[in-house]
């Protein structure tokens, strides 16, 4: 496997973790009875907060 195809093998990889998280993130606001607008954005913010976590620990290990 080529370092170009393990890279995005990562991405692919934090990408899908961070969708889980927005998914459990919607799940736990449609659980509090929050609207569809605040499920919507619980589960961007907690997409982009897994994304923002993922990333870096991504960088750090192909480095």
């Amino acid at each position: 496997m080529s370092p170009r195809e393990l890279k995005i093998l990562y991405l692919l990889l934090a990408v899908s973790i961070s969708f889980c998280v927005a998914l459990t993130a919607a799940y736990v606001k449609q659980s509090e009875g929050a609207s569809t607008a605040e499920r919507l954005r619980g589960a961007g913010f907690g997409f982009a907060g897994s994304m923002a976590v993922c990333l870096p620990v991504l960088m750090f290990l192909l480095s």
